[in-house]
């Protein structure tokens, strides 16, 4: 028999999943652009946790990560995409990584309002997560005594549908932190572009600007 606060989980499970992908919104008419307007959009990915670091060992593994993996490309092996994000957390044993990529048999990226993309995405994504993770024991000092704490609960969805409002914020508003006078917040985060296996940076001039833009309620 089903207890009282179980249906009102799924209830808030499913409402946060329709107010992310703007599914409210389209439903009711309201106009939107899914990704880039051509089908395209930035690839999800499924970030893990790793505990069992040994920092001495692994020291600024965020440089040296990346150079391990191009040594081995070059003897043959395959890796989602270019690079990896590999830091350690507030205790220095447990570091987080991100380097998957989730896309489709064709190879563009998985549709977020796609049920059958997104399951797929699940399990393909904790496969890259279990293939690097071996990776990491096998080639990367400090890793070898590691182990994987969690995966997330669901893919990291990076663009859906964009309601379509009176003004949108551009990449140039965020290069060039812009100001508004209606500004209901700011964004400090860079243009982070994740395409068909690289991730492509942007940055506002740093340190000449102060880093962030403002972003209009409009």
């Amino acid at each position: 028999m089903e207890t009282k606060s179980g249906p009102r989980r799924r209830d808030r499970s499913h409402l946060h999943r329709l107010l992310g992908d703007g599914d409210l919104a389209a439903w009711a008419g309201a106009p939107y652009e899914l990704g880039d307007g051509h089908g395209g959009m930035l690839y999800p990915t499924m970030m893990f946790r790793l505990n069992g670091v040994d920092p001495a060992a692994a020291g600024e593994a965020w440089t040296t990560i990346p150079v391990l993996m191009d040594e081995a490309e070059r003897r043959g092996v395959k890796f989602p995409r270019q690079g990896a994000i590999v830091r350690p957390q507030k205790n220095p044993i447990e570091w987080r990584v991100n380097v998957t990529q989730m896309k489709k048999p064709d190879g563009s990226a998985l549709d977020g309002t796609n049920a059958d993309e997104l399951s797929a995405g699940e399990i393909e994504g904790r496969r890259q997560v279990m293939q690097f993770f071996e990776f990491l024991k096998r080639e990367a000092p400090g890793f070898g005594n590691s182990y994987v704490v969690d995966t997330p609960p669901q893919l990291g969805i990076r663009e859906t549908r964009r309601i379509t409002g009176p003004y949108q914020l551009s990449g140039e508003d965020v290069l060039t932190c812009a100001s508004f006078s209606d500004t209901i917040g700011v964004n400090g985060w860079p243009i982070e572009a994740h395409k068909a296996g690289r991730v492509e940076w942007k940055w506002p001039p740093i340190p000449e600007s102060r880093g962030f833009c403002q972003m209009p309620i409009a």
